[in-house]
């Protein structure tokens, strides 16, 4: 059975990217199976301890949502952040643009208040640096992550 491909979209909403080689590998890693790779600017910024200032991660979130090109939005890595973009985002407009979203641990924050907000569905999944960015991969995650989401549309 042929894997489905789709348009990923790489984002730093949160933390920023400790290795930025993991998001070279991540998104070399991806393209190699098939997918096509958008990475956002946030995941090579840093401002304190976040990818980039609040508005800026906003921003972030809205360019995924917004971009055609991008089916899954995939945070890059964890971190604390998401709680200071809750109260802004727009989870109408987020629902609306059919993106299925992934990410884990902070992102957990997202995925609740897009629940309670829209109803969404979202994925506890693989992160861009720690999981396919990582030196070696889970073949685990590379081999099922992908069925489970061309499942659920």
């Amino acid at each position: 059975m042929t894997q489905r491909t789709f348009g990923i979209g790489l984002y730093a909403p949160a933390g920023f990217v400790i290795d930025p080689a993991a998001i070279e590998r991540a998104a070399h890693r991806l393209s190699e199976i098939g997918h096509r790779v958008i990475v956002d600017p946030t995941c090579s910024t840093r401002w304190q301890r976040f990818s980039a200032i609040d508005d800026e991660r906003l921003a972030a979130l809205e360019r995924m949502a917004a971009d055609r090109r991008v089916e899954i939005a995939v945070a890059a890595r964890r971190g604390y952040g998401w709680s200071r973009l809750i109260d802004r985002i727009d989870f109408g407009a987020i629902a609306r643009s059919g993106k299925r979203w992934m990410g884990h641990s902070d992102f957990t924050a997202f995925q609740l208040a897009a629940l309670a907000h829209a109803g969404m569905t979202t994925f506890a999944g693989p992160m861009a640096a720690y999981d396919f960015g990582a030196a070696i991969p889970s073949a685990f995650t590379l081999d099922h992550c992908w069925g489970l989401i061309a499942r659920t549309r």
